[in-house]
């Protein structure tokens, strides 16, 4: 049921030029979420690819420094792990 109510909302998901940094983040985060069995898998590649992405674009002040924390956290998790 909430694959299903996740699936629906890709829809919503703009897909242009000023919103490639945004999106590419969210199918990120459906592809993790069926492939490692585990949402928090897929949420934490979401936000890492999302300060990723924002950063080599030059749009580094749009994150929040929450983001960068959660980022840096994710990282360590994958590299400790």
């Amino acid at each position: 049921m909430v694959g299903f109510l996740m699936v629906s909302s890709v829809t919503e998901i703009r897909f242009d030029d000023d919103n490639l940094v945004e999106a590419i983040p969210a199918y990120i985060a459906i592809i993790a979420m069926p492939l490692f069995y585990s949402i928090s898998e897929g949420i934490s590649l979401g936000i890492i690819s999302y300060v990723v992405l924002n950063v080599c674009t030059g749009k580094a002040k749009r994150v929040t420094p929450l983001m960068y924390i959660l980022a840096v956290l994710f990282i360590l998790k994958y590299i400790f792990l």
